[in-house]
Formats: structure tokens, sequence, C-alpha cells
């Protein structure tokens, strides 16, 4: 049975272009299982929000995955909390190593302020080493993703 990460990345590859399916191609994306030991493991990504103006904004972001849902937590007044607010959408990139050990996880959907759940709390303090600093959460949907791995990546480095 595919994990639910694998059903979104399955049905985005499903819809996307023949570029992107020709530079993600099906043998180097990650399982479920190897998406869900990314997303539980890696402690930052690259996050995108848009200006009110409509330029694209990006910032590293810590972030926690809990059941169907990426958690971002933010400091009071970041730019990302009032972006999400007036454009409810990120784009979020796990991107490391180089050549023939890199690897890429891109996740893209709606995005709002929420408040986290105690166990998000606990997980995000586990991860984390702490939340003391955290002012806002960002909760985001994945609805489309998008993972490729060299082969040394995805046996070695996930």
């Amino acid at each position: 049975m595919k994990s639910w990460l694998e059903e979104v990345q399955d049905a985005t590859f499903a819809g996307a272009s023949t570029a992107t399916t020709g530079a993600f191609g099906a043998d180097s994306r990650l399982s479920g299982d190897r998406l869900v030991t990314v997303l539980t493991t890696r402690r930052n990504a690259v996050v995108s929000t848009t200006r009110k103006d409509g330029r694209p904004h990006s910032t590293p972001s810590a972030f926690v995955l809990h059941e169907r849902s990426i958690w971002l937590p933010v400091v009071p007044g970041a730019a990302r909390a009032i972006h999400v607010t007036r454009q409810p959408w990120i784009s979020m990139v796990i991107s490391e190593g180089q050549l023939e050990t890199h690897g890429v996880v891109i996740i893209e959907g709606p995005a709002a302020l929420a408040e986290p759940s105690a166990e998000v709390i606990s997980t995000a303090k586990a991860k984390l080493g702490g939340v003391g600093w955290v002012g806002q959460w960002i909760n985001l949907t994945p609805e489309r993703i998008l993972s490729y791995a060299s082969p040394a990546w995805k046996e070695d480095g996930v």
C-alpha cells in the first residue's frame, strides 16, 4: 500500500509536463518511505512565499512533518507568516549533495497560520531542540510533491 506522500507525488507526476517527467525520471523518484525519512530527518528547507507586490520571497525554515501536514515554526513578525495571510501558498525545497550524490524534494501546497496540537509541539521540540523562539506556526498541506535522488543519495544519503 502506498503512503499518502507517494500518492501525492504520483498525482503530481501524472499531471506534470514532459520536461518535468523527463528531469525527474520514475526510477529516480523517492518512495513514500524514503520521503518520510527525508521529511523526518532533515531540519531545514528553503521556503518560498509571495510578497504583496507579487515578487517571490525565499528563506530557510525549519519544518516538522506531522500526519498529513508540514508545520513551519516562525519567529514573531516573520515575513512568510504575513505573506501566507495574503497568498496562502508555499513552495518548499530540500536539496542536498552534488553531482552523483544529490537529491531534492519539492513540496507545494496551501498554507495558513494555525495553532499546532500538543503532539506537533512535542515532535517539534524533539526535532528542533526546542521551540521557545517560535511566535507563530504555518501549516502547509502538501498538494504537489516532486523528488529526485541520484542512485548514491537514494541508497546511502537518505
